[in-house]
């Protein structure tokens, strides 16, 4: 038969669902290398513990307890409050499917009528599922964000070795020159992998997200005021998050040059001075977490979906 009715809400649970499932999956296919990515990144006893390190830790766990909390919080609110904002429907009465209401999302299934045990039962598990990639995407996200901020407070150890190099302190310049080559290449290789980790993670929601807002946004404007506006900030922080520490860390690596240049280079041999070009050299690319197939994350890229976002939500609220 004909589909009759307003499908904004499919088409959210169907988009998002599988957005979030898909980061899901691929984070936890490369768990075991984030561990391994961690175990490095905290490891202090080559170069020494950045002095913002605990700080940063402070601060991120602080942010990212927040979020949590908030994402918990914000699918027991949507299950709670869309089954009175569902705009689920029938079908045409020819169709042997019907569209179930009362459940955590509505349901298709082929049966004229459903148990309230199984309506609990299905209720039960749909938010066990919603609850599993909703979370489990917000701790990619967030992991994704404390990387960054890690990486960046060794950054700024790195610059305070630099500015110390040719100070009189009673130890070798060209040795503590040699100790910032190394820290800066250890620094690199660190960025590398949070870059292939974040792009393997999380590079298909620079994609699939405009697809996702637009669909949540959609839904909103169609019978879902409040319990589409939880769902839509969750989603558009965890993007937020991604964006944001591409940004951060962008911007971050290209200070070390400048840092670099700063200093009393020209007072030290000539040897130091090229071990000084290589560093300046290595940091005029800057480093970024990939975003495959759009770039990389940052700022631009997140308003840019935002404003694809809008285009499909406009499309959508025209033809459901």
């Amino acid at each position: 038969g004909n589909l009759e009715g307003n499908i904004s809400e499919d088409l959210t649970v169907i988009s998002t669902g599988f957005t979030l499932t898909v980061v899901v999956t691929k984070f936890r296919y490369h768990q075991k290398r984030w561990s391994r990515f961690f175990q490095i990144i905290t490891d202090f006893r080559e170069f020494g513990k950045p002095t913002t390190f605990d700080e940063i830790t402070a601060k991120t766990n602080f942010y990212c307890t927040i979020y949590m909390i908030y994402c918990i919080s914000g699918v027991m609110f949507y299950g709670a409050v869309s089954r009175f904002e569902s705009t689920c429907y029938e079908i045409s009465p020819n169709s042997p499917y019907r569209d179930f209401c009362g459940t955590f999302t509505p349901i298709w299934l082929p049966m004229e009528t459903l148990p309230i045990s199984l309506k609990v039962v299905l209720s039960l598990i749909q938010y066990m599922l919603a609850t599993h990639v909703t979370t489990g995407t917000a701790i990619s996200c967030a992991v994704t964000y404390t990387s960054t901020e890690y990486l960046i407070s060794h950054k700024k150890y790195l610059k305070e070795k630099l500015l110390r190099v040719y100070k009189d302190d009673g130890f070798s310049k060209f040795d503590k020159l040699k100790f910032c080559v190394d820290y800066h290449n250890h620094i690199l290789g660190i960025s590398r992998e949070l870059d292939y980790l974040t792009n393997v993670t999380s590079g298909s929601m620079s994609l699939l997200c405009s697809i996702g807002f637009g669909c949540i946004s959609n839904a909103v404007l169609k019978g879902k005021p409040f319990s589409g506006v939880v769902y839509l900030i969750g989603f558009v922080v965890a993007l937020f998050l991604l964006c944001y520490s591409g940004q951060r860390l962008l911007e971050e690596s290209l200070t070390v040059g400048d840092v670099a240049y700063e200093t009393e280079w020209y007072t030290g041999t000539s040897k130091m001075a090229k071990l000084m070009q290589v560093i300046i050299a290595r940091s005029q690319t800057p480093v970024t977490l990939a975003a495959s197939p759009c770039g990389i994350y940052s700022i631009p890229l997140f308003v840019m979906i935002l404003k694809a976002s809008y285009s499909y939500m406009t499309l959508l609220s025209q033809s459901t």
